[in-house]
C-alpha cells in the first residue's frame, strides 16, 4: 500500500502528472527528496526526509488510534471536528518525529547514510 498525502492525490482522468503537480506544489514527494540527498550526500536533507518518513508513520499510528477510540455524543461528529483533529494529530506527528522520541528517523538515516558511503 502506498501512502499518498492528499495534496499529491491526482484524480483520474486529471492530465496534472505527479511531477508537474509536485512542482506546481513545490512539494517534492519522499523518494524524490530521498534520491536527491543521496546524489549530492546532502546529510541535512537526508535526515529531513528521514525524519518527514517518520512523521507520516507515526500520523497513520496515531490515526489509527483514533479510530479506534468510540465516539461520543459530547462531542460530536462533524466535519470541523474531523478536520481539527486530522490537523493537530498531523502537528503532533511532526513534533514527535522532531524530538527522535521514537528514533526510528535516526534508525533510517543510519541505514541509509552508510549505504551511500
Amino acid at each position: 500500500m502506498k501512502i499518498v498525502p492528499n495534496h499529491l492525490f491526482t484524480p483520474p482522468g486529471d492530465t496534472l502528472s505527479r511531477a508537474a503537480l509536485n512542482k506546481k506544489n513545490q512539494n517534492p514527494d519522499f523518494t524524490a527528496v530521498l534520491n536527491q540527498a543521496r546524489q549530492a550526500q546532502d546529510d541535512k536533507k537526508l535526515r529531513q526526509a528521514c525524519q518527514d518518513l517518520e512523521s507520516v508513520f507515526i500520523n497513520q499510528v496515531v490515526e489509527s488510534m483514533r479510530a479506534a477510540i468510540p465516539r461520543n455524543s459530547l462531542m460530536g461528529n462533524s466535519f470541523a471536528l474531523e478536520t481539527f483533529e486530522s490537523m493537530l494529530f498531523t502537528e503532533y506527528s511532526r513534533e514527535m518525529s522532531r524530538t527522535a522520541s521514537l528514533g526510528i528517523a535516526d534508525m533510517i538515516y543510519q541505514q541509509l547514510s552508510s549505504d551511500k558511503n
